[in-house]
């Protein structure tokens, strides 16, 4: 490591988890530079860690003045190609990305440092805190887009859904809402479905193979299944509208 490298901003930029949650997976790649540390202290007002209240509030307080309409969610974001797009193509819309892997944070950030986009806040933190908060905002799309499928069958307890997932999920959208789940793991595919048609409120009103929902875009690890020829499976569920 150079002197250079060594010379990070003062934030803190360290990852913690959950203590009440053991996380399975990477949450840090390739060392990052003093550049890259400079770019994430730089976007602090929009890069919320650890705790993800301040961050609701602050998207709750933005719903609430009418800088936005809707708020929405996606989970592991990765490098951030899908939220970029849609931030681009919304800009109504106010995008929340969830990822834990600081890596994919910084090189969104890097990204937003090229082209603002004032409608996408981070959290880089664990997914299930935020979903747990006792807060009052919620989504109109929730969006987990080929999340890890931790393929072996004594790993099946490390994917994102589970039940307790699901009832979470169901309980962050906004009446009307959509959860967007998608997989090119077949088996996994099956899961899902399994988890998510628990929650009787929860309507599955689209369901095609290799036929992505209409706002999708190619994202980075859609290409690596689409060169190895797999199918893809994307699922909406639809959240009944309150009488």
């Amino acid at each position: 490591m150079s002197a250079e490298d060594s010379d990070k901003p003062t934030a803190d930029l360290d990852i913690h988890v959950n203590p009440d949650r053991r996380f399975f997976g990477r949450k840090k790649g390739k060392t990052i530079s003093s550049v890259g540390y400079g770019i994430l202290d730089r976007y602090q007002d929009i890069i919320f860690r650890d705790d993800p209240l301040p961050l609701l509030q602050k998207a709750q307080n933005a719903l609430q003045q009418g800088e936005y309409q809707a708020a929405v969610l996606e989970i592991g974001f990765g490098g951030g190609d899908f939220l970029l797009d849609q931030a681009d193509h919304h800009p109504e819309i106010l995008f929340l990305g969830c990822e834990l892997f600081i890596n994919g944070v910084l090189r969104l950030t890097q990204r937003i440092d090229e082209k603002p986009r004032p409608n996408i806040f981070i959290f880089n933190g664990d997914a299930l805190a935020l979903l747990k908060a006792d807060h009052s905002l919620r989504f109109e799309k929730i969006y987990l887009l080929f999340p890890d499928p931790w393929p072996k069958k004594r790993h099946r307890k490390r994917r994102f859904l589970q039940n307790d997932t699901a009832k979470l999920l169901y309980e962050r959208l906004t009446p009307g809402g959509d959860f967007h789940f998608a997989t090119d793991i077949p088996e996994y595919a099956e899961w899902g479905l399994i988890k998510m048609n628990q929650i009787p409120e929860l309507q599955l009103t689209d369901h095609p193979i290799d036929r992505p929902f209409s706002e999708r875009i190619i994202t980075k690890y859609q290409s690596k299944s689409l060169l190895k020829e797999h199918d893809r499976y994307f699922f909406r569920y639809h959240k009944k509208p309150t009488e």
